[in-house]
């Protein structure tokens, strides 16, 4: 027979039950609530019940295609060529990126990147990253620039995962990153967070 697993949701600062039917086991219990956060215990450890609505049959369990902590990492440089191709390509004629002289006469010293360019490649890392063996969507992503892109200049940058959200209604996890992207110096030139949707399928 099955036992039921009562869980409980702390709500406008009242815990309120829910009684779920589960297949449990002796080892399985609910554990009230910590900071606001409602838990439950089962036999693989213990997981918030923050997702239960979504899945009032039972509780939901991470997918376990991303975890927190994880990283990833890459390297570019643009040529000045590339620079100025690509602020050409996408209607960005200002002269800092193609005219020498005209840069070389700014605060700059030079010639610099059109901002969509290496934010484009420091949001297809991410895209890279998990499409290699899952698939993703990106739903969010707010950049700082902080620094100027020069032609030559190594960029490396990496993300790091900090959330990880099973959401039963997309079939897939709610991924949170942070990002930073550095030139030579270790100057930043970019940060950034984002939020991305992993799934085994789209």
């Amino acid at each position: 027979m099955a036992a039921r697993a009562e869980t409980a949701r702390y709500l406008a600062g009242r815990l309120i039950p829910m009684d779920i039917p589960q297949q449990t086991n002796e080892r399985d219990k609910t554990v009230g609530y910590l900071s606001s956060t409602a838990w439950t215990l089962k036999a693989g450890g213990l997981f918030p019940a923050s997702e239960q609505l979504d899945n009032p049959a039972g509780t939901i369990q991470p997918m376990g295609l991303v975890r927190i902590g994880e990283r990833f990492s890459g390297e570019i440089r643009f040529t000045q060529a590339e620079i100025a191709r690509f602020a050409r390509s996408v209607g960005d004629h200002n002269p800092l990126h193609h005219d020498q002289a005209f840069a070389k006469e700014t605060r700059f010293g030079g010639i610099i990147a059109s901002g969509p360019q290496p934010a484009s490649w420091f949001m297809a890392l991410v895209a890279t990253h998990f499409s290699r063996t899952t698939s993703m969507l990106g739903l969010e992503f707010s950049l700082k620039f902080l620094g100027p892109t020069r032609p030559d200049e190594l960029l490396s940058a990496t993300w790091e995962v900090t959330e990880v959200a099973f959401k039963e209604k997309l079939n897939g996890e709610i991924v949170k990153l942070e990002g930073s992207a550095i030139n030579p110096k270790g100057d930043l030139v970019l940060s950034g967070t984002g939020t991305v949707l992993v799934t085994e399928k789209l």
